[in-house]
């Protein structure tokens, strides 16, 4: 049996196609056994979250479809661009910083956002 086949009987689809990416660009003779194997490992995490948080954003049914990129982040709105990415990444998370909104439902919340 051949790696791809093992691969998809494990349900290792992240590892799978990026086997098949390196062994259609050639990649996979140039690396060494670790590297190749951090590699693999490494897409199959990425693949794994990405489909986790499509499947909680799928069952949180939100009503909105709503990105950040939408935000209008105009200078006379005096929205900080770079407390949006924080929220955006996650950054306070990792720094277990808590979060408060206020503001009436509608009003633009993030002009009001304290950390």
């Amino acid at each position: 049996m051949n790696i791809e086949k093992h691969l998809k009987m494990l349900r290792l689809n992240g590892m799978e196609q990026h086997w098949r990416a390196m062994k259609e660009t050639r990649q996979h003779g140039t690396l060494n056994f670790e590297q190749g194997l951090e590699m693999l490992l490494q897409s199959e995490v990425d693949d794994r979250e990405s489909k986790r948080y499509d499947r909680l954003k799928k069952n949180a049914a939100f009503r909105y479809q709503a990105s950040i990129e939408e935000i209008n982040m105009d200078a006379t709105r005096g929205i900080d661009h770079s407390l949006i990415t924080d929220l955006a990444t996650g950054g306070y998370m990792e720094k277990a910083e808590p979060i408060i909104i206020t503001g009436a439902a509608g009003c633009g919340n993030v002009n009001h956002m304290i950390m």
